[in-house]
C-alpha cells in the first residue's frame, strides 16, 4: 500500500488551516465500509486521507462486586420502599488503544456516497468532579441508610464511576469507558465517489469548555468548506452538538463552536434540577468539569498520507493533490475571498506558489495566495506530482530559504532542505488524469 510519512510530525498546535483536494474511488469507499477489522485495528470503516497527533489511550471501567451500593431505578425524593442494593463497584480494565487525529471520509451508502469527518485527539482529560459523585441522572445510592453497605468513604454520595450524563442507568451493569478529550466532526453534506472535492479545514481547540446544564459550553471553534461551500451550524457538527428535537432542544452555542465527546456526554441533566436534588436525603450536585484548553500532542509523532505506518491496514487507495498546512493560524470558510485563496470561481486549484501584484502598491508580491492571506508560509506544503512522488515539503518543516543581496543589488535565494521535515515516500505513488477540478456544487 502506497503512503508518505513524516516520521518526526509536526511541532505541538492547537490550531491550524489545511487545504486538501482528493478524489476517492468508489470500489475504496464500498471496501471501508464493509471492512470490520480486528480487535486492535483503527481507523474502522473509514478511509483516511491524513493522520497525526501521538496516539491516545482510553481507560474502561468495569464492574465488580463490593461494598457499594448501586439503586436499580431512578426515584425522586423519598426512596421506593421495594427499592433493593445491588454490592457493585467499578475498577479500571486494562486500557485500549484510540484513533489518532485525522481527516477521512465515512461510507453512508453501498454505493460508494460518504460524508466527511474530522477527529482532533487530545491528551488533556477533562477533571471530572463526577469522579467522587455522580450526576442526578444516575442511580446512586446516597449512603443516607445506615443498614445499607458503604464502600468506606463514609456518608454522603457513594459514587466513584464517571456520570453518564444523558444515559440513565436502567441497571447495575452499565460499563464505560474515560477518555481524553476529542474533538469529532461529521459532515452533513453527501459526497460522491469518483469525483474530485476540495476541503478548507480550520480548528482552534485552545479554549475551553465546561460542563453545563442542559447544554455544554466552549470557546473552541471549527471552520470548513467541501467543494467551495461553507458549512456550519449544529446540524453540520454533529455529533457533539444539538438539535431541535433533542431531549432539551437545540443548543445556545455558536454557529461554529465544537465541544469534546466527554462534555457532551456528561453535560445534559434535566433543567428542572439546575441545582441538584435530594436522594434519601442526601443532596446530590450537578456534574460539573472543564477543559481548560491545550494542543495537540503531534511532535514526535508520525503524519500520514493517507495514513502512517501504525494505520497502514486502515489504508484504502486515494487519489490526492496539493496538500497545505499551516499551524498557529485560522480562517473563517464562509469568507469567499479566504476560499479564492485555494479554489478559484471556475472550481479549479489555484497555484498556492503563484505570486500577484498588490492592489494598493501595484508592486508585485511573490508570496503564494495562502501565504499572501495568512501571513506566514505554511509549514506543509506539497505541489506538483513529482514532489508527491518523492515526498518533497517545500513548506517551513521541510526547506529553508536564505536571501543574499551581492554588490550589484543581485537577489539570490538559497534553498537548503531540511531532512526532519520531509515525508518518505512508501510503495510506488503514481501521477493521476485528470487534473483537480469540482464538479458542479450545490449551496449548503
Amino acid at each position: 500500500m502506497s503512503y508518505l510519512t513524516l516520521e518526526n510530525g509536526i511541532p505541538d498546535f492547537s490550531k491550524a488551516v489545511i487545504s486538501l483536494w482528493f478524489r476517492v474511488p468508489k470500489q475504496s469507499a464500498i471496501a471501508a465500509s464493509q471492512y470490520q477489522g480486528g480487535p486492535d485495528q483503527m481507523l474502522v470503516r473509514l478511509v483516511p486521507l491524513v493522520t497525526f497527533g501521538q496516539e491516545q489511550q482510553g481507560t474502561p471501567y468495569a464492574q465488580h462486586t463490593h461494598d457499594v451500593a448501586v439503586i436499580h431505578s431512578y426515584i425522586e425524593g423519598e426512596p421506593d420502599p421495594g427499592t433493593t442494593y445491588d454490592t457493585i463497584y467499578y475498577v479500571e480494565a486494562p486500557s485500549y488503544r484510540l484513533d489518532p487525529c485525522y481527516i477521512g471520509i465515512v461510507p453512508v451508502t453501498d454505493d460508494g456516497t460518504f460524508t466527511m469527518q474530522f477527529n482532533i485527539q487530545i491528551a488533556n482529560r477533562m477533571a471530572l468532579s463526577a469522579l467522587t459523585h455522580v450526576t442526578t441522572r444516575m442511580d446512586i445510592w446516597s449512603g443516607s441508610d445506615p443498614a445499607a453497605p458503604t464502600n468506606g468513604l463514609g456518608s454522603g454520595v457513594v459514587g466513584l464511576f464517571p456520570n453518564v450524563g444523558r444515559a440513565a442507568i436502567e441497571d447495575a451493569s452499565y460499563t464505560d469507558a474515560f477518555e481524553p478529550e476529542r474533538f469529532t466532526v461529521q459532515t452533513s453534506k453527501e459526497l460522491e465517489p469518483d469525483q474530485w472535492h476540495h476541503l478548507l479545514l480550520s480548528f482552534d481547540v485552545g479554549g475551553s469548555v465546561s460542563l453545563g446544564t442542559p447544554f455544554a459550553s466552549s470557546s473552541c471553534r471549527l471552520w470548513y468548506a467541501i467543494d467551495d461551500v461553507d458549512y456550519r451550524g449544529a446540524e453540520n457538527l454533529r455529533p457533539y452538538r444539538d438539535l431541535e428535537g433533542d431531549e432539551w432542544g437545540r443548543d445556545n452555542l455558536d454557529d461554529n463552536a465544537i465541544i469534546t465527546r466527554n462534555a457532551w456526554a456528561y453535560s445534559g441533566s434535566d433543567p428542572d434540577f439546575e441545582e441538584g436534588l435530594y436522594y434519601q436525603n442526601q443532596f446530590v450536585g450537578l456534574p460539573s468539569g472543564s477543559y481548560g484548553g491545550g494542543s495537540i500532542p503531534s511532535e514526535d509523532a508520525a503524519m500520514g498520507i493517507p495514513a502512517s505506518a501504525a494505520y497502514v491496514d486502515g489504508i484504502f487507495r486515494v487519489e490526492m493533490a496539493e496538500l497545505q498546512m499551516w499551524t498557529g493560524v485560522t480562517m473563517d470558510t464562509g469568507i469567499e475571498s479566504n476560499r479564492r485563496a485555494f479554489v478559484d470561481e471556475n472550481g479549479e486549484p489555484v497555484d498556492p506558489t503563484e505570486g500577484a501584484v498588490d492592489p494598493e502598491t501595484q508592486q508585485f508580491d511573490p508570496r503564494g495566495p495562502g501565504e499572501r492571506l495568512l501571513g506566514k508560509k505554511p509549514e506543509i506544503l506539497l505541489h506538483g506530482s513529482d514532489n508527491w512522488k518523492e515526498g518533497y515539503n517545500t513548506g517551513t518543516l521541510g526547506i529553508s530559504i536564505t536571501t543574499t543581496v551581492d554588490e550589484a543589488g543581485k537577489v539570490t535565494e538559497t534553498i537548503t532542505k531540511i531532512p526532519s521535515g520531509q515525508f518518505t515516500p512508501t510503495a510506488k505513488i503514481s501521477q493521476y488524469k485528470p487534473e483537480p477540478a469540482l464538479e458542479e456544487t450545490e449551496s449548503a
